[in-house]
């Protein structure tokens, strides 16, 4: 997945949990699992700010 997470054109599915990211992987969608629903923001900052790993991850112009 490393070449579709880079490629804006290609879409992106956020999930939650193991489950179901191993299953749309497995169908060769593009995705990215949390592993929990809050767990894409920095602590201590309200959801206001992604964690360093998700920067690695392009969203403008991509369907999400």
């Amino acid at each position: 997945m490393c070449d579709k997470i880079k490629d804006v054109r290609e879409p992106v599915l956020f999930t939650e949990g193991a489950r179901t990211a191993d299953a749309s992987t497995s169908q060769g969608i593009c995705t990215v699992m949390l592993t929990s629903v809050w767990n894409f923001a920095k602590p201590d900052t309200q959801c206001k700010e992604l964690l360093p790993c998700l920067h690695h991850v392009p969203l403008n112009g991509r369907l999400v």
